[in-house]
């Protein structure tokens, strides 16, 4: 039984799924053969519920010694549909779309006055809340990834990436928040507005059951967008190790590391003091996040070639830039097929 299972997991590594074993929560990893597709859908979803300055929690009054409003939560989803081609055994194609919910409630500034409410020690019951919300197409991203080395198990893949400004930039509010009509925050829209490189590196070791990657990438944003800033660039390093508990499933966990500059420029239509996503100073900073996950495979006669993946982190370290909405969670899931 042994010995058919690592045949089976040779042939699958030789062939056509070396990719089948990364986390789902990682956007790049092996090549695809040649003149064979796969197409995946994979849903994320960041849950923020706290605020923090550098790596202290900050509570509601210290945020209205200087804004009107104070987060309490914020939820990103992105639902990306991504397609991979391989162009040739060394270089494959890959292309990616997504759509974004984001979801921000606040709480407005008490109607005591904030000498009051400072030395209250907490907050008071009459704030009133505010819901921000938008949705719509993001930026979309396309891919090229080359295998430079291969041998003995090893695997290195070049990846060059381009990111097109599909995702809209002057998304508004509506008449139940303070940003009717007007251009919501930084945090808020759909996209960067800029064009953006991502070079990257990716280390991928097989052997037996197991296998591994070390991962390095960046996006680089090249100019300022329309409404007058640029985001800041970014840089992340992810590190991951699998395995395959059966011949249909297997367990991975994965640390990434992640570096984001401050944004460029402003939005001159935002007033900064309404709350601190509206102010450019509160962007970037360095986080580390720790996820487990598994796959599970299908390859019958009914169901051949497709993965279910899930992938669940925590956030290890924050050390953020301003104020801002600290990271709670982050849940993965992904379904994909090759053929």
């Amino acid at each position: 039984m042994m010995g058919q299972l690592a045949d089976t997991t040779k042939k699958c590594l030789t062939q056509c799924c070396k990719s089948d074993y990364a986390p789902v929560g990682t956007m790049i990893s092996g090549l695809h053969p040649k003149r064979k597709f796969m197409f995946s859908y994979r849903f994320m979803s960041m849950q923020m519920n706290s605020k923090r300055s550098g790596t202290q929690n900050v509570t509601d009054g210290e945020v209205f010694v200087n804004y009107l409003m104070s987060p309490q939560q914020m939820r990103m989803d992105m639902h990306m549909i991504m397609a991979m081609y391989g162009l040739s055994n060394k270089i494959t194609l890959m292309a990616m779309v997504n759509y974004h919910v984001l979801t921000m409630n606040m709480t407005m500034l008490p109607t005591g006055s904030m000498g009051d409410m400072m030395h209250s020690g907490h907050n008071h019951t009459d704030n009133m809340s505010m819901e921000m919300k938008t949705n719509g197409i993001g930026d979309t991203k396309l891919y090229m990834l080359y295998d430079l080395f291969s041998k003995n198990g090893n695997q290195f893949v070049l990846s060059s990436g381009v990111s097109i400004p599909t995702g809209s930039i002057q998304n508004t509010g509506n008449i139940e928040n303070m940003y009717a009509s007007s251009r919501l925050p930084y945090a808020m829209q759909l996209g960067s507005g800029s064009f953006e490189i991502s070079p990257g590196i990716t280390w991928l070791k097989y052997k037996g059951f197991f296998s591994a990657s070390i991962q390095a990438t960046s996006i680089i944003r090249t100019n300022n967008n329309i409404v007058g800033y640029k985001l800041g660039n970014e840089i992340a390093a992810n590190a991951w190790i699998a395995y395959q508990l059966s011949q249909w499933l297997s367990a991975s966990i994965r640390t990434e590391a992640t570096m984001v500059g401050k944004i460029q420029g402003i939005d001159p239509t935002l007033y900064a003091g309404n709350e601190p996503a509206a102010n450019s100073n509160n962007y970037g900073g360095e986080k580390l996040n720790a996820y487990g996950g598994i796959n599970v495979y299908f390859n019958n006669k009914l169901i051949r070639n497709h993965r279910l993946s899930v992938e669940y982190g925590v956030p290890l370290y924050q050390n953020l830039i301003g104020i801002q909405s600290a990271l709670t969670s982050t849940l993965f899931a992904g379904w994909q097929i090759a053929f």
